[in-house]
Formats: structure tokens, sequence, C-alpha cells
């Protein structure tokens, strides 16, 4: 058996276009991906601080409030929520005009707030001045210069009876993993490259049949028996397209730096059962009687590639689209299956769901393995 292991293992490094299909082209995919998202995601998703330009009076209140917006939370090496500028209207003016800052807060006779185009910053920065002009207006009634009994004020501000309703909202984060949409077209990746293992089972199936292959009629004449080289030559398959995998997600995670999730044991796990599911495939579609090489080579790439499309690979969102309308589709996809495993892994705390579709890749690997088994194994020839 290792002897056959052995030699197979020798057999695919040598096979370049296997190995360009389980290695170097999702290696290649990946790095696409990363130079077209990253700069994508920190222009759509991250927060950065909101510019703005300020004309204050002489020992304002105000200017207290913003020095504490631009400097908050800078001791967490994060962004502050406010950058201000404190200049005159004429300057300030300029910088609006040059989009150098989203708005001007002016204090003259009272706060007002300039701005030249709507937007979620502008109406961050009207709420923030409306609340503060509340604020103040309360205090200045309350008539006291006690500092606190301005905190009480302040105090009673915030749990006032009639928004009590309010209070029990909580600032909960809900996991502590990335939240980047476009994580996910890495984990249809992954899937990806471990359906390519099925190029690896499609060679290895049809180096096993006398009728297409010179080497398969060798195999039959030799005296090992048939389910022995077959479980052999898979093993052997398996082996390459496991390190193929270990490698990508390698790279994915510590050269670009995506963040996979922090189980990476399970991850590449996943990886693994993965390419059972492609390599399983390969070997049934190599299996199927009276079909050329041509037409099983065809039938791998369509099915390979269709299964990858439906996860999401080339349509970000088709995954959660058919999850509404045909969820059907995603449990019988193995590249949904999988991407949606590694989706869990990373979001979810708990493994339900991730152990779910771990099941669901076995089940699929097993039948196809025993439906290719039961095919060759009523094989057999008149004449070689």
């Amino acid at each position: 058996m290792l002897h056959i292991i052995y030699y197979r293992i020798l057999s695919t490094i040598r096979n370049k276009m296997d190995i360009f299909w389980a290695l170097c082209f999702p290696i290649i995919l990946g790095t696409c991906f990363f130079a077209a998202f990253s700069d994508i995601y920190k222009m759509d998703f991250e927060f950065e601080s909101i510019p703005i330009a300020a004309v204050l009076e002489e020992n304002s209140q105000l200017k207290n409030v913003l020095d504490t917006l631009s400097n908050q939370g800078m001791e967490e090496d994060s962004e502050p929520m406010l950058k201000v500028n404190y200049t005159n209207m004429a300057e300030a003016e300029k910088m609006l005009n040059e989009k150098k800052v989203i708005g001007i807060i002016e204090e003259n006779e009272g706060v007002h707030l300039s701005v030249n185009e709507n937007g979620l910053e502008a109406t961050f920065l009207q709420s923030f001045l409306d609340q503060y002009v509340q604020t103040m207006y309360v205090i200045g009634n309350a008539g006291t210069d006690d500092i606190s009994e301005i905190l009480k004020i302040v105090e009673n501000l915030q749990s006032n009876a009639d928004t009590s309703n309010l209070n029990a909202i909580q600032n909960k984060q809900i996991s502590s993993a990335d939240m980047n949409p476009y994580t996910d077209y890495y984990y249809a990746l992954i899937a990806m490259a471990c359906l390519y293992a099925c190029f690896s089972g499609l060679t290895c199936a049809k180096q096993m049949k006398a009728d297409i292959s010179s080497l398969g009629m060798r195999k039959c004449l030799v005296s090992t028996g048939r389910m022995k080289m077959i479980v052999g030559d898979m093993l052997g398959c398996y082996v390459i397209q496991c390190i193929s995998n270990v490698l990508l997600i390698f790279y994915l995670q510590y050269v670009l730096g995506i963040d996979l999730g922090n189980r990476l044991p399970l991850i590449l796990f996943t990886a693994f059962m993965g390419s059972l599911i492609g390599l399983a495939m390969g070997i049934f579609i190599g299996s199927i009687p009276k079909l050329s090489d041509g037409i099983k080579t065809g039938i791998a790439l369509s099915v390979s590639m269709l299964s990858c499309f439906l996860s999401g690979l080339m349509v970000g969102g088709l995954r959660w689209l058919i999850e509404l309308k045909a969820p059907i589709i995603n449990r019988l996809n193995p590249a949904t299956v999988l991407t949606d495993a590694l989706y869990a892994l990373n979001i979810y705390d708990t493994y339900e769901r991730f152990t779910g579709n771990l099941l669901i890749l076995f089940i699929m690997s097993v039948v196809l393995c025993s439906l290719s088994f039961f095919m060759v194994r009523r094989e057999c020839y008149e004449q070689l």
C-alpha cells in the first residue's frame, strides 16, 4: 500500500496541470482578490475621523467637548470621532469648498453647522450639535455653577424615566470575528481549491481504466487487488491536495494578512474534508463507463465551476440569495457547504452549524466513493 501511495504522490507532483489547478491557480486568484478588495473595504467599511473646521468664541464650552471627541480612543490606538481644525471663518470656508472638511461648526450667538452636501457624516454632526445645545440649555436653566449639580443634571438627562426603555439598549459585541464582507470570497476560494481535487481524482480514475489508458492496462494485469490499488492511488492524491490547501491557507492568512478566523486547526480540517469531497467527485466522474476522456474532463470542469459560482465566488451574496429562494441547492452544493462551514467557524461561537456542514460533506464523500467502487468493480475486459 505504501509503495502505491509513494508512486502516486510522485506521479501527481510531475503532473504540472494538476499542480497548477490545485495550488498555483488558487494562489493567483487569491492575490487578485486581495488587490481588488483591500482598498474597497477601507473606503466603504473602515471608520475614519470626521474632519471639521471650528470657529469658536473665546472661553467656549464647546471647545472642551470637541477636544474630548477629537482625543477619544487615542489610548486604544483607534480613530478619534472628530478631527478638529480651529480657525477663522474665511479659512474655514476655504477648507469646506476644497472638501478638506465635512462641515463648519460656528459659534456666534448660538451654534451653527454649515455643510456642502448631505450624508451620514453631516447627519451625525447635526445630531451631535442638537444634543449639545439641548444639554447646555437645561444646564443654563438650572441656575447653578456647582459642578456636582451639573453632573447630576446630566445624569438625570441620561436616566430620564420617560426614556427608561432606551436605557435597556447596550452596546454589546455579538462576535469577535472579522465582519469584513469580502472574506466570503476567500472562503469560496478555499472551497474552489478543494473541489479542484476532482482533476487529480479524474486522472487517478482514468489511469485505472484499461480501455482508455496504457497504464490502466498494466494495472489490470498485476496481482495487486483492485480495491487496494484504488485506495492507494486515492490516498496519494489526497496527500498532495491537503498539502496544497495548507499552503494556500497559510498564504492567505500570513502572507496576504486575510483574517480567516482564529481557529486555524479547524479551518485546515475543513479544507481536508473539502479535499476529500473534491477527490471523490473526480473519481466518480472518471469511473463513469462509456464516456470519452474529453467528455469526463468537461464534466469535471463544468460541475466544479458551477458549484463555485453558486457558492458566491464570482457574484458576492449569491449564496445568501439562494438560501432565501431555494435552500436545498445550498445543502447539495459542496462548494456552498464548504464556504458555509468556514463562515460558521469564524462567526459563531458554537459548532452546531459547522459540524452539520462537515457531516453533509462526509456523507457526500462516502456516497460518491461507494458508487465509484461499484462501477469500477463491475468492469471486465475480454482482451487487452
